[in-house]
């Protein structure tokens, strides 16, 4: 596997992290939205 395709998988499994984070967080915001109404 060359360089750039490691940089490039690595950068995309840095993209899901980040992308599940911020579902989490906007799971927990509708669910306190929810909790409210």
């Amino acid at each position: 596997m060359s360089f750039h395709q490691k940089l490039n998988i690595h950068r995309l499994s840095i993209a899901s992290i980040n992308n599940a984070r911020s579902h989490r967080e906007n799971g927990a915001v509708h669910w306190c939205i929810a909790e409210l109404s």
